[in-house]
């Protein structure tokens, strides 16, 4: 066994993270054919799942047909309200996929 630094693990952690996470929208984008996905974080101070967030796919066939500019719900009850933050087109998802090709 590896001794590592903080560093060193958090870029071995997230590596892991990042090719399970392309796995899983490539895996999405194969099913649903989203236009991308978008970050939502639960800002909902009086929540036990207050900063918790979601990779949700939007497009034509999922359940939100563009990146919502208001608060929601992933799961119907007030506690569950997120906000989208951030997004990416499906078109970056591939983009990065060429470059990582590249390195290799």
């Amino acid at each position: 066994m590896q001794k590592v630094t903080f560093g060193e693990l958090c870029e071995l952690f997230l590596a892991k993270a990042e090719k399970e996470l392309r796995e899983i929208f490539e895996t999405q984008d194969a099913k649903y054919a989203p236009d991308g996905w978008f970050l939502s974080v639960n800002q909902m101070f009086d929540s036990s799942r207050f900063g918790h967030k979601f990779l949700l796919p939007y497009g034509p066939n999922n359940t939100h047909k563009v990146v919502p500019t208001q608060p929601f719900s992933v799961d119907g009850l007030a506690s569950g309200t997120v906000c989208a933050t951030h997004y990416m087109p499906k078109e970056e998802l591939n983009h990065d996929a060429g470059k990582q090709q590249g390195q290799a």
